[in-house]
């Protein structure tokens, strides 16, 4: 007896109601391949057992019908009673898939036509975030590709990068080319003065502006004073003068 698939409580907790199948059928499809029968939503059943059938060929036959017992048993167990009902007595889970894209295909085309609507109209504007509006984008890229669209990786990125302003034409550019890409360029701030010079530390004394108090003359202070210092050694200096 086959152990209980964990992924299976996925499914458990997002049942098929009709209006959630697309979440659904990619629930399904992950518990499906980690079991490796999803094969068996696409593919017809084996054809009417031959008089001279081989052991292999009957062996295979078996395979099949046993992974369309537990695939058919995974789809059933997901849904709501009301669907349960409606599709209890399916011949088998491709005719089950079949029939619920029938019913929920025309939503989904509406809901891929909205998709790639708003893709292609989606813009940057100048000054907004580029990591939201790219989280954005490759948010609707993945919500195609649920939807079942074929996105090559590099229609992705070319349809990105149309959505960029004209800023960004440089950066677009290096793309288109093949260069390394690389963060726009962030201009400095200017100057608010540029005819203002750099500190240069501090400013020096001039020694036009130093007086000496001993004779009143430009040139020096009285402290540096050769003549004051001389007469002070002597006995002679003006100690009552002050400098200021």
């Amino acid at each position: 007896m086959s152990t209980r698939n964990s992924l299976s409580a996925i499914l458990e907790q997002n049942k098929l109601t009709g209006p959630n199948y697309q979440d659904w059928i990619r629930n399904l499809k992950i518990v499906l391949n980690s079991e490796r029968i999803a094969y068996v939503l696409e593919n017809k059943p084996p054809k009417e057992e031959a008089p001279n059938i081989s052991e292999t060929e009957l062996a295979k036959r078996e395979k099949w019908w046993d992974h369309d017992l537990l695939a058919k048993s995974y789809i059933l167990a997901s849904m709501s009673n009301e669907l349960q009902r409606r599709f209890e007595d399916a011949a088998n889970a491709a005719d089950i898939h079949f029939h619920l894209k029938e019913l929920y295909g025309v939503q989904t085309r509406s809901e891929r036509h909205a998709t790639v609507k708003e893709l292609m109209t989606t813009c940057l504007r100048e000054g907004a975030s580029v990591h939201e509006h790219g989280v954005r984008m490759i948010g609707l890229v993945e919500k195609l590709v649920g939807l079942n669209v074929v996105m090559p990786l590099e229609l992705s990125i070319d349809i990105l990068l149309l959505s960029l302003p004209s800023s960004f034409d440089g950066f677009v550019g290096a793309q288109n080319k093949g260069k390394k890409r690389s963060a726009p360029a962030v201009k400095n701030k200017p100057n608010k003065n540029p005819y203002k010079k750099p500190d240069q530390g501090p400013k020096r004394p001039n020694k036009s502006e130093q007086v000496c108090f001993h004779y009143n003359k430009p040139g020096h202070w009285r402290r540096n004073c050769t003549e004051y210092l001389a007469q002070k050694h002597s006995g002679h200096g003006d100690d009552k003068k002050q400098e200021t």
